[in-house]
């Protein structure tokens, strides 16, 4: 998704496999259509090309059937016929047309099998599908595993856990409970950090006591303390702590 209907403009975010959107408005001479995601409202230009179009009535039966989401960093869907296979990344959502298969157009692919998350351990799950993300390149606007964004990263990890938050770190740090100290926070938990301006800028995830996943120049693992994220490889805080969100009260 880019900010104008154009190849070069800067690029604000990604559309996944199997998300769907509505069409705002489009520029047939740039072949460029402006598009507001379902599942956040999030908006931005995408390629004409890259869009299959639904009837109203195969949107309604697309709806009723059951949905997947992938949790492996990259996952290959098989053809039943002859044509190529397709590599999506984690997060995608694959609309289950008949067991263990999915359809695209008149074409069917055998589906990757996946493990359906257990909410009661939510916390387990979310740090073992975040560890997979290491060192994944950060790139801006990004939320697939083909590199993420700070935000992007932990939306796409908490859809894999069942949850959907907005898309932008500054939204989803309204979300869940304000915990009073950064001792408090567990295993899941999200951390946000603002610039002098007092601007929401970064997020990461808690993974254990003093450890924070976060995409910063790639997906790694820091310290954190009540000041903020501190680098080794810097040698210097990074990131200037504001708060600690539970978004998951349990």
């Amino acid at each position: 998704m880019r900010r104008h209907p154009e190849s070069t403009s800067e690029m604000v975010n990604q559309v996944l496999f199997g998300e769907s959107f509505s069409i705002l408005s489009d520029d047939k001479q740039k072949s460029f259509s402006l598009i507001s995601l379902l599942h956040d409202q999030y908006e931005g230009w995408i390629n004409t090309h890259c869009i299959y179009y639904l009837s109203e009535e195969e949107w309604s039966s697309l709806k009723k059937l059951p949905v997947l989401v992938t949790h492996e960093v990259f996952n290959l869907l098989k053809p039943v016929n002859t044509i190529e296979p397709i590599i999506i990344g984690s997060g995608s959502l694959l609309r289950i047309s008949s067991p263990g298969k999915i359809k695209i157009d008149q074409n069917e692919f055998h589906i990757p099998e996946i493990k359906k998350e257990v909410h009661s351990k939510f916390r387990e799950n979310i740090v073992i599908n975040g560890l997979k993300l290491l060192s994944i390149p950060y790139l801006w606007g990004a939320r697939g595993g083909f590199g993420f964004d700070c935000s992007g990263m932990v939306q796409n990890l908490y859809r894999q856990a069942g949850i959907e938050i907005p898309r932008d770190a500054s939204a989803q740090s309204t979300f869940g409970k304000t915990l009073s100290f950064i001792d408090e926070a567990q295993p899941g938990d999200l951390a946000f950090f603002d610039n002098e301006e007092g601007k929401i800028i970064h997020v990461g995830m808690i993974l254990e006591k003093g450890k924070i996943l976060h995409a910063s120049g790639r997906v790694k693992i820091d310290e954190i303390d009540h000041q903020g994220i501190f680098s080794k490889e810097q040698n210097r805080y990074t990131h200037s702590l504001r708060l600690v969100r539970n978004i998951v009260v349990n």
